[in-house]
């Protein structure tokens, strides 16, 4: 029986090695959130371990028929730097406006980072976008600056 609960534990441990090993503890920073432009915004840095750690901003309008302007621009420096492109979502073509939008709801943009050391610091990211729904568009918002502070 004590033999039995041993290969359980050990088993478990295992798991929770192989998951920290993957994913990383998924948050080395408190997250920012702001309203800006019509947009309920969510900038954070997530540590996610062997699949790499990403800068993911979360772009919601406010208005329930709401949707975003594909003009969303996304810049990474300070103690994290930029490996990859930004990826944004698939952008949709609107007959009543003259520039690809986002769908309705929330859109997701992310760009992988390399952290320039474990120890704390701070990461500066750049941000641009618009919210549009079927009257119009919002005021844009350009250079909106937001800091991470990585723990």
């Amino acid at each position: 029986m004590v033999k039995r609960v041993a290969i359980i534990a050990a088993a478990a441990l295992g798991v929770v090695l192989v998951a920290v090993l993957l994913f990383g503890n998924s948050g080395k920073s408190e997250p920012v959130t702001f309203t800006e432009g019509g947009v309920v915004v969510k900038v954070e840095f997530l540590d996610t371990g062997l699949v790499g750690d990403r800068v993911k901003v979360t772009l919601k309008p406010e208005a329930i028929d709401g949707y975003m302007a594909a003009a969303v621009t996304l810049d990474v420096s300070g103690d994290l730097t930029p490996i990859a492109p930004v990826d944004l979502p698939r952008a949709l073509t609107k007959k009543d406006v003259p520039v690809p939008v986002f769908a309705a709801g929330s859109a997701r943009v992310e760009v992988k980072v390399k952290r320039a050391s474990d120890k704390p610091g701070k990461a500066i990211v750049k941000l641009g976008y618009q919210a549009c729904d079927k009257t119009g568009c919002k005021p844009a918002v350009v250079g909106k600056t937001v800091t991470l502070t990585l723990k």
